[in-house]
């Protein structure tokens, strides 16, 4: 007689098919499932435009030198992730010479024959303004230091100012200056007679007047190194305070020498740049000590300041440290932060992010974002602290930090 198989066997013997089936079905729609898609490996090339001769090569090499070692640092951790993309960087570098014609020359090697999709670049109004035709007609963003008020504006879509200039730092610096020095009623402004110096020099007069200081402005021409007739000229005044650093480097500590060659007495007070490093050789250290300048102390300043600083001082001479390889950086860390975010390198789409409002978090300073629509018409230019310095020592001391 057969054995009789109980419902309670059956019921496990479906239950465990049962089981199989749903493994296989899950193992098979595992095998159907796409493969996460791997980032694709591309090459981008960026422009660095900066004047590796002529009287503002000391901030060009400067530059150079920190946007190579920044550019190495990326594509040796793997490149820049950009949407499913992954870019190493190609970069290539040009001599704007300090010189609009130069500028332009190099910014049309730089799109038509090399392709560079952003520039970082350059000092200086006349290689900045020169280059905008290039740019905005082949929509290639350039991050720059130009004071010239029209160098960022609607018309130049994508210039982006990534330092600020005297428009912002002269009220501060005299307000300053004034308040220390009560008896300061008189300045003399000094600038090069091209775009910058006559933005630069207006700016101090802007500021000066309010607060009951009369500025005397006078402008030389490019190139110009004997400044003897054009002081002499300026100290009939009497001045109590001058600003001559609305030029290159060169030529500023110059004026400063032969100023007190001429026997001027008075503060040197500067509303753009003036770092002991560069211009005390030239200017001599006891002629600028005591000076007030808006230059960042960052060997002393706040943590992403001082760590810019270390970099340096780890791969080059401190002694040649300046501040403009500060502005390109930062530069550098918008676009890529930038790139990242909206996940293109399209120019459009970099520059529609950075009119939004967009908070970069990325920068030495912290969180930085660009302003500016009220007074140039567009949001092209980036707000940093304020910071006043002082010679001392013959080295740059912080003062005082705007918040």
């Amino acid at each position: 007689m057969g054995r009789i198989k109980s419902k309670h066997n059956n019921r496990n013997f479906h239950f465990m098919v049962l089981a199989m089936g749903l493994l296989l079905l899950a193992a098979a729609l595992l095998v159907m499932q796409p493969a996460p898609a791997e980032a694709d490996e591309g090459t981008v090339n960026v422009g660095i435009m900066a004047p590796l001769s002529g009287p503002g090569a000391p901030w060009g090499i400067a530059t150079a030198r920190v946007l190579e070692l920044q550019f190495k640092q990326i594509n040796d951790a793997g490149g820049v992730k950009v949407g499913n993309k992954v870019y190493k960087l190609k970069w290539y570098k040009e001599d704007d010479k300090y010189m609009g014609s130069a500028a332009a020359q190099a910014a049309a090697r730089l799109i038509h024959d090399l392709d560079c999709k952003v520039i970082f670049g350059t000092n200086g109004s006349s290689p900045v303004l020169a280059m905008h035709p290039i740019t905005t007609d082949n929509k290639v963003p350039v991050f720059c230091n130009s004071f010239a008020d029209d160098a960022v504006s609607p018309e130049r879509k994508y210039n982006f100012r990534t330092s600020m200039t005297s428009h912002q730092y002269a009220p501060v610096v005299w307000k300053y200056a004034k308040g220390r020095w009560p008896e300061i009623k008189r300045v003399a402004a000094i600038g090069q007679n091209d775009a910058t110096g006559k933005e630069e020099t207006n700016h101090i007069k802007l500021a000066c007047e309010p607060l009951g200081i009369a500025v005397d402005i006078e402008l030389f021409e490019p190139g110009q190194k004997e400044f003897y007739p054009l002081l002499t000229r300026v100290l009939a005044k009497k001045p109590d305070a001058m600003d001559p650093t609305c030029c290159a480097l060169g030529s500023a500590s110059l004026i400063m020498k032969q100023a007190r060659e001429l026997g001027f007495k008075g503060k040197f007070i500067s509303s753009v740049f003036l770092d002991p490093t560069l211009n005390g050789p030239i200017a001599g250290f006891d002629n600028i000590e005591g000076s007030l300048t808006v230059t960042w102390d960052l060997a002393n300043g706040s943590p992403g300041e001082r760590a810019f600083y270390k970099m340096w001082c780890d791969n080059w001479n401190p002694k040649e440290f300046n501040v403009s390889p500060t502005i390109f950086y930062t530069g550098a860390e918008i676009w890529l932060e930038a790139i990242q975010k909206v996940g293109d390198i399209d120019a459009d789409k970099v520059r529609n992010l950075i009119e939004s409002g967009h908070m970069f978090n990325t920068t030495i300073y912290g969180k930085v974002k660009f302003s500016g629509k009220d007074y140039y018409g567009v949001d092209h230019q980036l707000i940093t602290p304020v910071v006043i310095s002082e010679v001392k020592d013959k080295k740059l001391v912080e003062i005082w930090r705007g918040k």
